[in-house]
């Protein structure tokens, strides 16, 4: 019996760093926000999914470095994460939704930069 060789699409392959920096930016939130951080409730490995938990945990505190509208674009990026990392296709659409949900999490970190850097 052979094994079919996985060839990943282009939205794939460019979907991968989208993910990337999106886990990176919402790790930044978190830690970097003293005020709504509390050592005790975050576990060590996070993974996207426990990133947007810990994200609406904060944002019922007070904390709206991210809004609304971004938390309900992260999780409905959330099942198109788990289709990339399980080597399954996601559509033009599903690309789109995670570009989106990218261009709204770095606009809310330029306007988050400006506002205290003034």
């Amino acid at each position: 019996m052979q094994v079919k060789e996985y060839k990943p699409s282009s939205y794939n392959l460019d979907a991968y760093p989208i993910l990337f920096e999106l886990e990176n930016h919402m790790r930044d939130t978190i830690f970097l926000n003293k005020k709504y951080y509390d050592p005790k409730d975050i576990p060590h490995v996070m993974t996207f999914s426990m990133l947007y938990l810990q994200l609406q945990k904060q944002y019922s505190k007070g904390n709206r470095a991210f809004s609304h509208l971004m938390l309900a674009f992260i999780e409905k990026s959330l099942p198109i994460r788990n289709k990339v990392c399980h080597m399954e296709e996601i559509t033009e659409d599903e690309f789109d939704t995670l570009e989106l949900c990218l261009k709204l999490v770095r606009i809310g970190i330029k306007n988050r930069d400006y506002k205290f850097n003034k």
